[in-house]
């Protein structure tokens, strides 16, 4: 109902984020901005893994909504989720995006390997 509950303040959780350009390695998530926010942690596990387990990137400039998130295994599932983080504290998380790596050596590039 309020101002601060519709625009995710402290309470209200980020909506989920996207992924796109992915590859075996690496791939590029993107979030909306959460008004108020002074930075973002972005919470990645890999699957089977528990929450528990997962890694931590804070985003220190609030106008930025992307990363590139590296380091990635091929053929791999994760699972990535954001929080805000406001002069209230955190947010809730927002939805999991999940996203599967691709196969190693399978990804499109505009080069071609010779097999000699």
């Amino acid at each position: 109902k309020s101002a601060t509950e519709s625009a995710g303040g402290a309470g209200g959780a980020p909506r989920a984020p996207r992924a796109s350009n992915i590859t075996e390695f690496s791939l590029d998530l993107q979030w909306e901005a959460v008004q108020g926010a002074k930075s973002y942690k972005v919470i990645q596990r890999k699957i089977p893994d528990e929450w528990s387990a997962a890694t931590t990137i804070t985003i220190s400039d609030p106008k930025k909504t992307s990363t590139t998130i590296e380091e990635l295994e091929p053929t791999s599932t994760y699972q990535f989720k954001i929080v805000a983080v406001t002069s209230a504290g955190d947010s809730e998380p927002s939805p999991e995006t999940t996203v599967d790596t691709m196969v190693g050596s399978c990804t499109p590039k505009p080069k071609q390997c010779v097999i000699q």
